[in-house]
């Protein structure tokens, strides 16, 4: 349980930085990069991290690692799921 709770508090500390490097004039890319990709290693299932490193992938013009960050971010949004599921159900059949 100890490790759990370290590695929770290392993300969070990760994420602070991200968003520091996101707000900083100009914004630090690399280290947004850096940080978030920490980050993603200590809490892969966060949908938070992977939007805000698809954020810096786009602003470096990575296009393929901006659309993986997204896809993943969409599949773990409980609010897109359900919205997917929603439709499904919707659609006519035939």
């Amino acid at each position: 349980m100890g490790v759990q709770r370290s590695q929770v508090v290392l993300a969070q500390a990760e994420l602070k930085v991200v968003r520091k490097a996101l707000a900083s004039k100009p914004p630090n890319y690399d280290l947004c990069l850096s940080s978030a990709t920490t980050a993603l290693t200590l809490s892969p299932n966060s949908e938070e991290l992977r939007l805000l490193r698809a954020e810096c992938y786009l602003q470096t013009q990575d296009w393929d690692s901006t659309v993986g960050d997204l896809s993943r971010a969409a599949a773990l949004s409980p609010s897109l799921r359900s919205e997917e599921h929603t439709s499904e159900l919707q659609s006519p059949c035939g």
